[in-house]
């Protein structure tokens, strides 16, 4: 599981869902809440924005993650293969991601270490705790 600090900078709200924006070590993160009894979040809350490693998609172009919203430049420290599933290490900003990618997928984005890629996490894949 991933687990990069932050501060909440905005807070929507709309009828059962809210969503925050965060300053976090790896860069700037949006993440959707179905509201429960959230009155423990405000603007400039300190909290950790927690991801899994299968949520945080890479792409070698900006371009090719432009739908998505939470999109982070980082660069490859390190690749791990194993038999089936690959760890791929990233140094974002001041933080660091991890990523499991298959292997087929690995070849196919032909990523190396120390390159320059983009990650993606939706919104709905981020949990928040305080």
């Amino acid at each position: 599981m991933n687990r990069v600090k932050g501060k909440v900078s905005r807070l929507l709200e709309d009828g059962n869902f809210s969503l925050l924006q965060l300053e976090t070590e790896v860069g700037e993160l949006h993440l959707l809440l179905i509201k429960s009894h959230n009155d423990f979040i405000q603007e400039g809350k300190c909290v950790s924005a927690l991801f899994g490693h299968a949520s945080v998609k890479i792409f070698k172009e900006m371009s090719l993650a432009s739908s998505l919203e939470n999109i982070i430049r980082c660069r490859v420290e390190s690749i791990s293969r194993g038999k089936i599933l690959s760890t791929v290490r990233l140094s974002c900003k001041d933080g660091k991601v991890e990523s499991y990618l298959t292997n087929i997928s690995l070849e196919k984005i032909k990523i190396q270490e120390d390159q320059e890629v983009y990650i993606a996490i939706s919104a709905f894949d981020i949990m928040i705790e305080v």
